[in-house]
């Protein structure tokens, strides 16, 4: 009995110390594969916020583009000839020094 319970115990010291070396060389390889897993995913996160970016770069532009339409737009409605002309069309004149009432401010 007293063999079997040192074979026993020599194994078990014998495999404790096999998974002691063994185990250094398995931590930095699984910190390995961690960090690897890391970085690329950083890398796939930082490829996905360029595509965005560019995405809202192009979308403001094209805003920026219809802004600048519209402002010359609303200028050329605000212009003093289509406002005159309009005018004409619906036969309307300029007012004369009799049409023009004063009022004193008192």
């Amino acid at each position: 009995m007293k063999t079997e319970t040192i074979l026993l115990q020599r194994n078990k010291t014998q495999l404790v110390s096999l998974i002691k070396a063994s185990s250094r060389p398995i931590m930095i390889l699984a910190l390995c594969i961690v960090l690897l897993i890391s970085i690329i995913g950083l890398k796939a996160y930082k490829t996905e916020v360029g595509y965005e970016l560019t995405k809202s770069k192009s979308s403001y532009s094209k805003v920026l583009m219809k802004n600048k339409k519209l402002k010359s737009m609303t200028l050329k409605l605000k212009s003093h000839e289509r406002i005159e002309s309009h005018a004409r069309k619906n036969s309307m004149k300029f007012p004369s020094q009799r049409d023009i009432i004063k009022i004193k401010n008192e």
